[in-house]
């Protein structure tokens, strides 16, 4: 997995010794900066269930101002730590901030309307069992409470999930489609 754009371009991160896990595919994480372009400079910035870290360090990568990682597993959260350490100038690395699980966040509720963009990649499990508790509604006007007026929510998906959000009448702004992977952008006016 490399950083495709920007400062970092070209530099490798890890992903070893956090387990088994999905990282984005680069096509899927080119999609998604080329829609987040004009607004990705200056951004605040969440990637929640951050895995290695590669979305975020993307976003640094492009002149994101602040990025927020979420990470529930601890081993992956080192290896966030590892990542960024491998990867960034330490004024960059200054501007990020580690942290646990989403849950906790949405108890806590200290970053309401404060992300420009906030990136979701939750587990397929995970969206499964929103699906079962019909709880899909809560679970994007959670994610909304983060943004900002005019900021973008945006979810990485599978079909089983996208299926079930339309058919409750949820509909994205907007969709992107790459093989079994769908983002969906949910933007927020004012």
């Amino acid at each position: 997995m490399r950083v495709i754009a920007g400062k970092y371009k070209g530099r490798v991160l890890s992903v070893k010794g956090a387990g088994i896990f999905r990282p984005s595919l680069g096509r899927v994480k080119e999609a998604l900066f080329s829609v987040l372009s004009p607004i990705i400079e200056d951004s605040v910035f969440g990637d929640f269930f951050s895995g290695s870290g590669n979305i975020g360090i993307e976003a640094i990568s492009r002149g994101a101002k602040t990025v927020v990682f979420s990470e529930s597993d601890r081993k992956r959260r080192r290896l966030i730590e590892k990542n960024l350490k491998k990867i960034l100038e330490e004024e960059d690395l200054e501007r990020t901030i580690i942290l646990g699980g989403v849950k906790n966040l949405i108890k806590q509720n200290i970053f309401e309307d404060y992300f420009d963009i906030l990136f979701y990649d939750p587990p397929y499990d995970l969206l499964k069992k929103v699906i079962e508790g019909k709880e899909i509604e809560i679970f994007i006007r959670n994610a909304l409470t983060f943004i900002k007026k005019d900021g973008v929510f945006v979810l990485e998906a599978p079909l089983f999930f996208v299926k079930e959000l339309k058919s409750i009448g949820i509909a994205p702004d907007k969709e992107k489609r790459y093989g079994k992977v769908h983002l969906l952008f949910f933007y927020k006016s004012g």
